[in-house]
């Protein structure tokens, strides 16, 4: 399995650009891609991926042993915000470009935000 190329394709459908990636891996940019281009990837690695888009790529590994890479959601308690914006006719695309950079932010620091 190439790790390099599952990462990107789910980064890529979740519309997370290299420099994001990077941004919620903590790594700078080549490295991130550079990763790409890795088939084997160490543990922690795939982990920070995890993390990072909040996907569990440990089910893709040996499933003789167990990995949790995505913090576990039960055991914490959550509160719901739900946020209306009202704006202006024309303003859509500031208006998403600023949800976007929240959302990226809002899953760094590790809350749950839906898109």
């Amino acid at each position: 399995m190439h790790f390099g190329k599952l990462v990107k394709s789910t980064a890529e459908n979740y519309k997370i650009s290299v420099d994001e990636m990077a941004f919620l891996m903590d790594k700078p940019a080549d490295e991130v891609a550079a990763l790409y281009e890795t088939e084997d990837w160490t543990s922690s690695n795939i982990k920070n991926a995890s993390e990072a888009l909040n996907y569990d790529f440990g089910t893709y590994l040996n499933r003789s042993a167990e990995y949790d890479f995505v913090k576990e959601a039960s055991a914490t308690k959550y509160h719901e915000m739900l946020i209306s914006i009202k704006y202006p006719v024309g303003k859509e695309n500031k208006l998403e470009a600023w949800l976007e950079r929240m959302w990226l932010m809002a899953q760094s620091i590790g809350l749950e935000a839906e898109r």
